[in-house]
Protein backbone atom coordinates (compact mmCIF):
# COMPACT_ATOMS: atom_id res chain seq x y z
CA UNK A 1 0.00 0.00 0.00
CA UNK A 2 0.63 3.41 -0.62
CA UNK A 3 1.36 5.16 2.62
CA UNK A 4 1.95 8.71 4.04
CA UNK A 5 4.97 10.39 5.64
CA UNK A 6 3.63 9.42 8.79
CA UNK A 7 3.03 6.06 7.83
CA UNK A 8 -0.46 6.28 7.33
CA UNK A 9 -2.25 4.32 4.46
CA UNK A 10 -3.69 6.46 1.96
CA UNK A 11 -6.26 4.06 0.41
CA UNK A 12 -4.23 3.60 -2.83
CA UNK A 13 -2.07 0.53 -4.37
CA UNK A 14 1.06 1.03 -6.29
CA UNK A 15 1.50 -1.38 -9.12
CA UNK A 16 4.94 -2.61 -9.05
CA UNK A 17 5.16 -2.84 -12.84
CA UNK A 18 4.24 0.46 -13.96
CA UNK A 19 3.91 2.31 -10.77
CA UNK A 20 0.57 3.38 -11.43
CA UNK A 21 -1.44 3.57 -8.35
CA UNK A 22 -4.82 2.90 -7.94
CA UNK A 23 -7.81 2.75 -5.37
CA UNK A 24 -8.50 -0.05 -3.00
CA UNK A 25 -10.66 1.39 -0.42
CA UNK A 26 -11.03 -1.35 3.24
CA UNK A 27 -13.22 -4.27 2.54
CA UNK A 28 -13.85 -3.83 -1.31
CA UNK A 29 -11.50 -6.58 -2.07
CA UNK A 30 -8.91 -6.70 -5.13
CA UNK A 31 -10.91 -6.39 -7.86
CA UNK A 32 -10.26 -2.88 -9.00
CA UNK A 33 -6.19 -3.98 -8.76
CA UNK A 34 -6.90 -7.21 -10.35
CA UNK A 35 -8.30 -5.57 -13.15
CA UNK A 36 -5.64 -3.35 -13.99
CA UNK A 37 -3.09 -6.19 -14.25
CA UNK A 38 -5.64 -8.26 -16.44
CA UNK A 39 -6.04 -4.58 -18.43
CA UNK A 40 -2.39 -3.58 -18.65
CA UNK A 41 -0.10 -6.13 -18.19
CA UNK A 42 -1.95 -9.01 -20.57
CA UNK A 43 1.34 -11.37 -20.04
CA UNK A 44 1.25 -11.27 -16.56
CA UNK A 45 -0.38 -14.34 -15.61
CA UNK A 46 1.87 -16.62 -17.98
CA UNK A 47 4.96 -15.17 -17.07
CA UNK A 48 4.23 -15.69 -13.42
CA UNK A 49 3.00 -19.88 -14.31
CA UNK A 50 6.12 -20.20 -16.02
CA UNK A 51 8.72 -18.95 -13.80
CA UNK A 52 9.84 -20.63 -10.83
CA UNK A 53 8.53 -20.26 -7.63
CA UNK A 54 11.52 -19.18 -6.09
CA UNK A 55 12.04 -16.25 -8.54
CA UNK A 56 8.17 -15.12 -8.26
CA UNK A 57 8.55 -15.72 -4.44
CA UNK A 58 5.00 -17.74 -4.14
CA UNK A 59 3.95 -20.40 -2.07
CA UNK A 60 2.24 -22.10 -4.89
CA UNK A 61 3.74 -24.12 -7.36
Amino acid sequence: PLLTEEGDPTGLQICKACGLTRKNAPKTGYTNLVSHVRSEHGRFEAEMKAASTAATGTLLP
